[in-house]
């Protein structure tokens, strides 16, 4: 059973042996806030960090801020916005709505943003939360390697194609987060492919510790050049909607 929670994680560089030094230094916070009611699951993600680089024989600093708010109905609906700033600047808006489309058998994206459009894309394709539950229900199984069609609506490039590799089940352990010290968690690595795809390495990659009750501890960002840990430093269960 997945439970709505608010997080806190920190962000900062990891060394990265691929790393052509590109990247000098990085710190930031991600906060996420998934929310339960009796229709669905609604979802919010702050992300902000400062970035210094190199760009060229100069030092470039970058200031990123980025929110994400989506909600998906128990009847297959999915709505979503996601902006995008860097250094105070606007760099990508996306926003739509997501309905079946039952006379084809498929599903209907509608944008709002960044312009007025519209396509469909294969019924089989899940959001996030559906998401979360099949890969912790094959993690109890026993199963290792998953293959999923989600669409989250985090930027214009979906749905994406995400390979999910599972680990071995780790015990509640002392030392977790919070009321997490009573929970099993699996590490997963999750490797993320544009629906379209030819190449065999993926666009983007992260490592993951999911907890069984769907609470999604440290990760690590993998963007080949450099990799961004993030750590969960706080979490506190929400209240739970009682539905009849």
């Amino acid at each position: 059973m997945l439970v709505p929670y608010l997080g806190h994680y920190v962000l900062e560089l990891r060394h990265n042996p691929a790393s052509n030094g590109s990247v000098v230094a990085l710190k930031g916070h991600l906060e996420v806030r998934v929310e339960q009611s009796c229709e669905g699951w609604s979802t919010q993600q702050s992300l902000g960090f400062r970035m210094l680089g190199e760009d060229g024989s100069q030092l470039a600093h970058l200031a990123h801020l980025a929110h994400f708010r989506s909600f998906e109905d128990h009847d297959g609906g999915f709505t979503f916005t996601a902006r995008n700033w860097d250094n105070r600047r606007v760099t990508e808006q996306v926003a739509g709505v997501v309905a079946r489309n039952p006379q084809y058998g498929t599903r209907m994206v509608r944008y709002s943003r960044p312009e007025a459009s519209q396509h469909s894309f294969a019924a089989a394709t899940i959001f996030p939360a559906e998401h979360a539950r099949q890969v912790i229900d094959a993690a109890r199984a026993g199963k290792h390697m998953l293959l999923h069609s989600v669409f989250d609506g985090s930027s214009h490039e979906n749905p994406l194609q995400i390979s999910t590799s599972i680990g071995e089940p780790k015990p509640p352990r002392v030392g977790a987060v919070g009321a997490l010290a009573r929970h099993t968690s699996w590490s997963l690595r999750l490797a993320y492919f544009s629906a379209d795809a030819t190449d065999l390495l993926p666009d983007f990659q992260t490592s993951v510790e999911l907890y069984d009750n769907g609470v999604v501890g440290d990760m690590i960002y993998d963007y080949g050049e450099f990799e961004v840990g993030v750590t969960l430093k706080d979490v506190s269960l929400l209240p739970v909607a009682h539905c009849p």
